[in-house]
């Protein structure tokens, strides 16, 4: 009985882990191309981590629609989950919530080179512990975990701001 008890557990624990990196997965591949004539060399590949919801880049809309499942207090969805936008100084308008806060419509701005960035909100980041973004280099291993600026591929914590 002890056998089979421990077999499913291994099973089920395949499972999640096969599970929670088949979800990064289909999130990066519906990759979306923001400016076509922008060679891939030159753009940066940017995966917003869940909870992180743009509405503006650049003071461009970005499409929105009906709340995700892991959404507590905001009732909308940003379409840009993962977007390729040419490497250079972005300004992005957004919303965002972690499990104990969230902020709306606020901006940060920052300098992308060319490369895969994935983008965190934190409510108590930077010396000062205020809301803001992490920014990571690469991609993320996987969904379950949040992303922490202790991590190695690290790369800056930027404050978000109310007004421009």
């Amino acid at each position: 009985m002890k056998k089979s008890g421990f077999a499913v557990f291994s099973i089920l624990c395949a499972l999640a882990m096969l599970g929670s990196c088949a979800s990064v997965n289909s999130l990066t591949r519906d990759l979306i191309v923001f400016d076509e004539s922008i060679p891939e060399e030159a753009s940066a590949r940017i995966f917003f981590f869940l909870g992180v919801e743009v509405t503006y880049f650049n003071g461009i809309p970005v499409p929105t629609g009906r709340p995700g499942i892991h959404h507590r207090v905001l009732n909308f969805q940003s379409e840009w989950r993962y977007v390729m936008l040419p490497a250079g100084e972005m300004e992005f308008q957004l919303s965002a919530e972690a499990v104990t806060s969230f902020v709306r419509n606020v901006y940060f701005t920052f300098t992308f080179g060319p490369g895969d960035y994935y983008v965190a909100f934190t409510s108590a980041g930077g010396d000062d512990l205020i809301p803001g973004m992490n920014i990571f280099s690469g991609l993320p291993r996987n969904l379950m975990s949040f992303p922490r600026a202790s991590s190695g591929n690290f790369i800056a914590f930027v404050p978000v701001y109310r007004n421009r």
